[in-house]
């Protein structure tokens, strides 16, 4: 099984991310629209081409 590293939250210029290792999610800084979510791998699970207050 593997370790559980905790929440980590990396704050950049214009964006938060949000990480558990499995699960990343992106949000504008400020704002707070979410614009990627990462699972497993996948990069982002939404839709890059819109606007990042439409990416849902």
């Amino acid at each position: 099984m593997a370790k559980n590293m905790g929440v980590k939250m990396h704050f950049r210029k214009h964006h938060v991310v949000i990480d558990n290792g499995i699960f990343q999610l992106t949000l504008t800084n400020p704002g707070g629209y979410v614009t990627g979510v990462k699972y497993n791998n996948i990069d982002n699970l939404l839709e890059s081409q819109n606007d990042e207050s439409d990416r849902g």
